[in-house]
This record gives structure tokens, sequence and C-alpha cells, in this order.
């Protein structure tokens, strides 16, 4: 005669505990498992999805900043040509050669077409900590353009008793030139953060 067990925890036998335990850990187990894997998957897409917004604002500023930077170094470079020319004339007092006063105007002419061109560019893709520095530069334009226009007034008077080093536009005009060369460094130190961070981007994506 078979024996009868009496409670339901009697009834199950050592093996089936074990079974049974060795089931719900095994479940366990690959939940926790696949938890982790989904939870390693996401922060790995959320991450690849912030490196590649990070890489388009990145390349975006650097897009802006080549545009800006050789606007802004062709204004220095034509500048000190023509601060060459004028201290070449301001050797003596007199007359200032045609030549000089053609080139200044040509300069003026220049700087009022960079001065539009640079007022079109999309300065919300610059960085915040980059920001000002593009501002000040795109200012400092257009108070070059207002020195130099006076500047041109002062080359062309018929007879000079001064030295044109003395006139407070031709100071003008030196010191915006050296401010903008100042910002020009500056635009460049960040290309080159810009450039690296860029770079260590581009590993954590491939």
């Amino acid at each position: 005669m078979k024996e009868v067990c009496e409670g339901f925890w009697n009834c199950i036998s050592p093996d089936a505990w074990f079974t049974g335990i060795g089931t719900l850990i095994g479940a366990f187990l690959g939940a926790f498992l696949a938890g982790l894997f989904t939870i390693f998957s996401v922060r790995k897409q959320l991450k690849h999805d912030s490196s590649n917004k990070k890489k388009q604002e990145i390349t975006s500023y650097l897009k802006i900043s080549s545009d800006f930077s050789s606007r802004i170094k062709a204004v220095i470079n034509a500048g000190e040509e023509l601060e060459k020319r004028i201290s070449h004339d301001d050797t003596r007092v007199g007359v200032f050669e045609e030549k000089t006063i053609k080139h200044s105007k040509g300069y003026l002419g220049s700087l009022n077409n960079v001065s539009k061109e640079i007022s079109t560019m999309n300065y919300h893709q610059i960085p915040y900590e980059f920001y000002n520095c593009f501002i000040i530069g795109k200012e400092i334009i257009d108070i070059l353009k207002v020195d130099v226009e006076f500047l041109i007034d002062d080359l062309q008077k018929p007879i000079r008793t001064d030295y044109i080093h003395w006139s407070d536009n031709y100071e003008g005009f030196t010191k915006g030139l050296k401010k903008l060369k100042e910002i020009s460094n500056s635009i460049d130190e960040f290309d080159i953060e810009s450039k690296q961070e860029l770079q260590k981007i581009n590993k954590v994506i491939n």
C-alpha cells in the first residue's frame, strides 16, 4: 500500500525542490542578464547619438570658423601692408603718395565687404564659450571702418605739418589691427581644441 503524504510541502521531494529552485534561479539570472544587456545597449546608443550630435556641432562650428578666419586674416594682411606703406611715406613731412591713398581706399572697400559677409554668418552654431570672440571680431571690423575712413582724410591733406603717426585716426587703425590679430589667434586656438575633440569623438563612434 502506498503511503499518503500529508500537506503540500511534505509531498515535494528534494529533487523537485532543487529542480524548482534551479529553474527559478535560472529564470532570474536570464531576466537579470537580459536587463543588463538592454541597459547597456540603450546607454551605448545614447552615447553614440550624443557623440554624433556633438560631432555635427563641432563640424558646423569649424565651417563657420574657417569662413570667418579667412576673412579676418585677409583684413589683417591687407592692413599690415597699408601700415607699411604709410610708415614708408611718413618718413618725411609732406604729401602721401597717390598709391598709398589708393591702397587705403581699397582697404576701406574690403572692410565694408567683409563686414557685410560676416554679418550674414550663423553665429548660433558657435559654442557659447567661443561666441564672444567672434562678436568682438565683428565689432573691431566695424570700428576699423570708421578709423580708416578718417585716416584717408588725413592722408589726403595737401600739406601735413605733423607725422601721421601722431594722428588719433592712425593710432585707432593700428590698435584695431592689433586687437584683430589677438582675436584671430584665439580663434585658431579654439579650432585646435575643437579638432582634437572631434578626433576623440570619431574614435568613440568608430
